[in-house]
């Protein structure tokens, strides 16, 4: 499930240097629904939303949508989240050059487990 946005963690999780390189910072407002990002330099940024479609084993589905590609200025920018970004399992990537962030915008919701059946 949300393949794309694994490979995106880690991606993000080896480019620390790149990230403090380009200034790259990444925040959620939950209250506006906008993503809001500060570049120290100028950079080609590309923000991408992922969100889970169906929870249903084995195979849970997700989608995925591209919500900025440009080229930046440094400074900051707020990225509007469209209403069809649930308020649940639902994340944005963004990277600025070689540089990734990714932030939880709506967390995965509990679900029920069963029960393993014990053998005799």
């Amino acid at each position: 499930m949300l393949a794309g946005l694994i490979a995106a963690q880690i991606q993000a999780s080896l480019t620390g240097d790149a990230r403090a390189r380009t200034g790259l910072a990444v925040s959620y407002d939950p209250s506006a629904r906008t993503v809001r990002l500060r570049l120290d330099r100028p950079a080609d940024v590309r923000v991408t939303a992922w969100w889970a479609t169906s929870f249903t084993p084995p195979e849970p589905r997700s989608t995925s949508r591209v919500l900025l590609g440009a080229r930046l200025e440094a400074g900051q920018h707020t990225v509007p989240l469209p209403a069809e970004i649930p308020a649940q399992a639902s994340f944005v990537s963004v990277s600025a050059g070689d540089a990734v962030q990714v932030i939880t915008v709506g967390p995965m919701p509990q679900l029920a487990l069963l029960p393993v059946p014990q053998s005799p």
